[in-house]
């Protein structure tokens, strides 16, 4: 679950009022008018999904209470402009230190995202990489020598700095993680379906 408006309306609701900040079912019953039963019942929905956490806070008087609060997969649902943010991040540092400099710094920084570590085979590394690619969000498949990738997860970014985006970090990630020779064939940024990787083994 991604999207804050697949959910039904009353979880929608209880989500919004949690991220005010942590509140028990007391609160969340009076705030949104509804028996604590059916409160109970919704945020123990929403704890099983992974969206929200609970623990006990002791008062100083009375009982412990339990509060609920968003985790961090419930805070991604609410809507945010990371895209935006570092569009003008690089637009500013093109503008600051020039193409050269910038394309250097993307390829630091494909390095850092992922690693390259040691693998006994081409196969191995490609079943490493894959796992990393599903957890980042690119969707990729493995089809013959090709890495597919069906999503972007920066797209919106990589369609004002392709060659940054495209080549220097995510071409360049790929490669340095392989070690092998890796060429973009289709972008998904110029105008291509999906971002297409054609894998070229070293020669024996």
């Amino acid at each position: 679950m991604k999207c804050l408006d697949l959910l039904p309306d009353t979880k929608r609701a209880i989500l919004r009022k949690l991220k005010e900040g942590p509140k028990d079912v007391e609160s969340l019953s009076r705030e949104l008018g509804i028996r604590k039963s059916a409160v109970r019942g919704h945020l123990e929905a929403l704890e099983g999904m992974g969206l929200i956490s609970s623990q006990v806070a002791k008062g100083r008087v009375g009982r412990p209470k339990k509060l609920y609060g968003l985790s961090d997969e419930g805070e991604e649902l609410f809507e945010r402009r990371y895209d935006l943010l570092l569009e003008r991040l690089l637009r500013g540092l093109l503008d600051l230190y020039g193409e050269e400099h910038l394309d250097n710094l993307m390829r630091g920084v494909a390095r850092e995202v992922l690693k390259p570590s040691y693998h006994p085979s081409l196969e191995e590394a490609l079943k490493s990489l894959l796992e990393w690619l599903k957890e980042f969000g690119f969707e990729p498949e493995l089809s013959d020598d090709k890495i597919i990738s069906w999503n972007c997860p920066i797209y919106r970014v990589a369609r004002f700095h392709p060659e940054l985006v495209c080549d220097s970090f995510h071409t360049y990630m790929l490669r340095s993680y392989l070690g092998v020779e890796v060429e973009l064939s289709e972008s998904r940024a110029k105008g291509g379906r999906r971002c297409v990787h054609s894998i070229s083994p070293k020669n024996p």
